[in-house]
């Protein structure tokens, strides 16, 4: 929710592609985990960088996934929603799934006052529309 990555993008994650002992720690998504096929550089907020850190094995080596085991299936995400007593749909037809938290993150950085030409660079969108209006 932190960084508006999409599920795809983080599952894809390595830890060579993550940079967190650097003074702005950042995530390289390589053009082909992204969906639009290019390469980009994310921002990694403290608070993300410090889990990374926690999980991070010191014989890890750079291209095993730092998520592995550790991305829930769709199945069990929907499980831990019951489990924590989140209904996985509002009473307007929206649900929660994990691309909520792509949208959730937009929102934040809306709420924060982040302009929005740097909210659509961070969310990677294409077009502006996506991120003032769909997001």
């Amino acid at each position: 929710m932190s960084t508006g990555l999409r599920r795809n993008e983080l599952a894809q994650l390595r830890w060579g592609d993550v940079h967190l002992d650097c003074p702005t720690p950042a995530a390289r998504l390589r053009a082909a985990t992204t969906k639009n096929r290019k390469e980009e550089v994310v921002p990694l907020p403290p608070q993300v960088a410090e889990a990374l850190l926690v999980i991070r094995s010191d014989g890890c080596k750079p291209e095993d996934l730092v998520f592995a085991g550790r991305m829930p299936t769709m199945k069990q995400m929907h499980a831990h929603l019951a489990a924590a007593g989140i209904e996985r749909f509002d009473g307007l037809g929206g649900k929660v799934d994990f691309h909520v938290l792509r949208k959730t993150c937009n929102t934040i950085l809306g709420r924060m006052g982040v302009p929005d030409a740097l909210r659509m660079k961070l969310m990677r969108h294409s077009d502006p529309r996506l991120t003032a209006v769909t997001y």
